[in-house]
């Protein structure tokens, strides 16, 4: 006699349906762009390095 394995039931999570419409790729380059405008400010490498340098170890002057 043969045993036949039966399994109750099936466990599955709901598929995430992925959003690839143009209009919602160019609404995230949109905030992109914002996000990164924001932040494009220049930055003097060597003042933020003695700045820091200075906060970390103390002024050497």
């Amino acid at each position: 006699m043969k045993t036949i394995s039966i399994i109750p039931f099936i466990i599955s999570a709901p598929v995430k349906v992925k959003n690839t419409s143009e209009r919602d790729k160019l609404t995230a380059f949109a905030r992109l762009e914002a996000s990164r405008k924001l932040f494009s400010e220049s930055i003097e490498y060597d003042v933020e390095r003695e700045e820091a340098m200075n906060e970390k170890y103390g002024s050497v002057d």
